[in-house]
């Protein structure tokens, strides 16, 4: 039995590889909603690449286990939506359940414009629009990840008529 990192306030980490852990996990959660490594080798040195030509950015450490391919079907068996869906979905069961993720960037820009994410439980493609577009962006989310969602997201996604609830599993 693996032992919780952080246990407090109904959140409880474990400090292991989500493999590892998911069999002890059976049963204790009632969806996964995750954004995990793509396996893409995502470049996270913001700063260092002059990425900061209208606004001060920095660089970020890389993202852990990003340079491995991305193997989702543990995670499909269980209701999941999983982010960055679209660079692995050669792999994943056929589904109808898309959720769009509108960043409202203009159309221009070297970076995308919207972000994907799969999901097995969720009817039809949803579509959540928000600013998302370096220091232009709604709400008050401080940046601490380079692939990082806003709050507003992830509790839109969880109020989705569709979305088990319980615990929530975030590998």
């Amino acid at each position: 039995m693996i032992a919780p990192y952080y246990q407090e306030d109904g959140i409880t980490i474990y400090n292991a590889r989500c493999e590892d852990i998911l069999p002890e996990l059976r049963g204790a959660f009632s969806c996964v909603l995750t954004d995990p490594p793509y396996g893409i080798s995502h470049p996270t040195d913001y700063h260092d690449r002059g990425r900061d030509a209208l606004a001060k950015c920095k660089n970020y450490a890389p993202v852990f286990g990003d340079d491995h391919p991305f193997d989702p079907l543990p995670w499909t068996e269980y209701p999941c939506v999983l982010f960055g869906a679209n660079y692995y979905a050669d792999k994943l069961p056929i589904s109808s359940g898309w959720i769009v993720w509108d960043k409202e960037r203009p159309e221009d820009l070297d970076q995308s414009t919207a972000e994907l994410a799969w999901s097995n439980y969720v009817k039809g493609v949803r579509v959540f629009r928000y600013l998302w577009n370096g220091m232009l962006r709604d709400g008050d989310d401080v940046l601490v990840h380079p692939t990082q969602k806003p709050v507003a997201l992830m509790e839109w996604i969880i109020n989705l008529k569709w979305t088990p609830s319980g615990p929530i599993l975030d590998p």
